[in-house]
């Protein structure tokens, strides 16, 4: 029996792949807010609510950018496109992982952000009235 967490996942299949999100976390020392924001992009359209991911996604973003100015982990971009090919991730978050965790930059966080407000603002005009 293989005892690795790798080989159980809890609560389903929203994370797909070979290599997993913490696999990136932990192996770029990918900082917490970072971390956090890309994981809820990264399943955002998998479980639960969309908006509610996709917003919990952009607090931790708006966290990140409050911290302006401290050093940035930069993940090779090779290491996320394996990723993300193995998750199954489109174009869309492939884009948003790629502004967070490759650029190193804080001017590609409030890119990040604006991009994640405006797939917001599409999913709440594309979800249909409360009755």
């Amino acid at each position: 029996m293989d005892e690795r967490i790798e080989a159980r996942q809890y609560g389903g299949d929203h994370y797909r792949g070979t290599i997993k999100h913490w696999d990136i976390c932990e192996r770029w020392d990918v900082p917490y807010l970072e971390g956090n924001a890309t994981k809820y992009i990264e399943r955002y359209d998998r479980k639960g609510s969309p908006v509610a991911d996709l917003t919990k996604a952009g607090s931790y973003l708006a966290k990140a950018i409050e911290t302006r100015g401290r050093p940035r982990r930069i993940v090779p971009e090779a290491e996320v496109l394996r990723w993300a090919i193995g998750a199954q991730l489109d174009g869309w978050k492939l884009h948003m992982m790629r502004l967070i965790l490759c650029e190193g930059r804080d001017e590609s966080l409030s890119v990040a952000l604006d991009f994640l407000h405006g797939r917001l603002a599409m999913l709440e005009r594309e979800r249909p009235a409360e009755a």
